[in-house]
Order: structure tokens, then sequence, then C-alpha cells
């Protein structure tokens, strides 16, 4: 992806938003268990705060410090508004990130874009981003392996619309670049803190888990 990428913060997470692409060249998701295309629409994330993490899921009881959603919609839906009347109308990929002191983790793109997040932090600043492909925000990211299920989106009213996919592979990212998220400020100026809804119950889901290229029930 690329063109006039913009990252904003919007009062709740850092937004990054993709720009109206001709469909041959907008970046997109299919396989895995997925019977339709899904575009790529944007990006977010959620955190936590000092000392408490901020994923908004678990994998066996453990929480990270971080967590980022690559958005889909399936084609051939115009916006996400409208996708959110199907059962099936979004994919987000999610990815984790647990805090590490070691200086130099090997995400290049990502530890640029970490670095920038001061340029961030009042409410409706912007930036504009270089030229990017997934690859560079999931570099070195095992995607062969995931947890897959039905659930909501996780920003009221959470709709019932979402296929999740949870990526295993926690990723590694710096102490000072989880401080810069705690630095950002939301609409009333306050410190952004701990934007991750609460973990929710699975109730009567099934969880599956794919290694490599075979499946089985989770949970």
């Amino acid at each position: 992806m690329g063109g006039n990428v913009k990252a904003i913060n919007n009062g709740h997470t850092v937004q990054i938003d993709i720009p109206h692409m001709h469909s041959h060249r907008a970046p997109y998701v299919y396989g895995g268990g997925l019977e339709s295309i899904y575009k790529l629409k944007g990006l977010h994330f959620h955190w936590g705060s000092p000392g408490q993490p901020g994923s908004e899921h678990s994998i066996d009881g453990n929480r990270y410090d971080l967590e980022l959603h690559v958005v889909h919609k399936k084609i051939p839906y115009n916006t996400l508004e409208e996708a959110r009347s199907d059962p099936f109308g979004i994919v987000v990929l999610a990815v984790l990130f647990q805090g590490v002191q070691d200086g130099s983790i090997g995400t290049t793109y990502l530890d640029d874009f970490f670095e920038s997040l001061p340029h961030l932090s009042q409410y409706e600043s912007h930036i504009n981003l270089e030229l990017m492909t997934m690859n560079n925000f999931l570099v070195h990211l095992n995607t062969e392996d995931f947890f897959m299920y039905n659930g909501s989106l996780t920003t009221p009213p959470c709709p019932e619309a979402v296929i999740w996919y949870v990526f295993p592979d926690v990723r590694p990212i710096q102490h000072k670049h989880l401080e810069q998220f705690w630095g950002l400020r939301d609409e009333m100026s306050e410190l952004l803190l701990q934007n991750e809804r609460p973990i929710q119950p699975i109730n009567s889901r099934k969880v599956f888990f794919r290694r490599g290229n075979k499946y089985r029930t989770y949970k």
C-alpha cells in the first residue's frame, strides 16, 4: 500500500487510514478459511499504561502491552458501516506486542513509525507516512499460525460482524516506544491510556487454531 497514507490521533487511538485505490492495487486478504476477498481499510492500536497491559486479546491467560488491528471489509461493500450489517462483513488481523529493553529488534519501518509518535501527541494531530507495504508492518511475523473466531468490533456499538485472526507470534516493541504511546492525549488533553476493551468471555463461540495447514478447535 502507499500513496497519501495518513496517521492521526483521533482521540481514541492512533488510526492509519488507507486511501482509496483501484481494486487491482488495493491490499487484501483471502484464504485461511475465508470464502470472500476482504480489502484493507485501515490500522489502529490499543495500549495500556505503565505496569498495565493493553491488549484486547489474551493467549492462555497472558495479556500484552500493545495490540495492532489491521481492518478489512468484504468486497463489494463500499464502507465499513455497510459491512457491519453482515456477520462476516469484516476481517481484523490482530498482532500482539510485548515491551523489551533490547535496542535493536529488527523492525525498521515500525521503529521509524513509533519514533514519529510524539508528532501525534495532541488530539487531531496527524502525519503523512512514506510509501509502505503490509510486509513493512508485519515484518518477521509468522502468519502461518493463528487463532480464528467470529466476534465483534471492540468499539461501540460492537456489532457482531468480525472474523478475527489473532497471531500467537508476539512481536517485540521497545519500552521507549511504549512510553510514546502512553504520552498521547485525547480530545480533553488527558493522557490517552488503557484504550482497550476489557477481555470478553468466549461464551458459546468456537475458537480455532491453525498451525501450518492443520486446524483444530482451541476452545
